[in-house]
């Protein structure tokens, strides 16, 4: 039996292969997460920004009292 091949016949390079795909798929989905996470994360910001810009306003027209 060649050095090549490993447990059960499988090929060096095939094993190498699927181990290569899977940890590449691993760290795909990994950052595919994070991007997801960071554009919550970032829209949640805008909304509170958003509401924080209403609330100023609103006082800033409670205070110049334009009736």
């Amino acid at each position: 039996m060649s050095w090549e091949k490993a447990m059960f016949g499988l090929d060096v390079s095939l094993l190498i292969g699927i181990i290569s795909s899977v940890t590449g798929a691993l760290a795909w989905y990994r950052s595919l997460t994070r991007s997801q996470y960071a554009r919550e994360r970032e829209y949640a910001h805008i909304l509170n920004a958003l509401e924080q810009n209403r609330a100023n306003m609103q006082l800033i027209l409670n205070e110049a009292d334009f009736e």
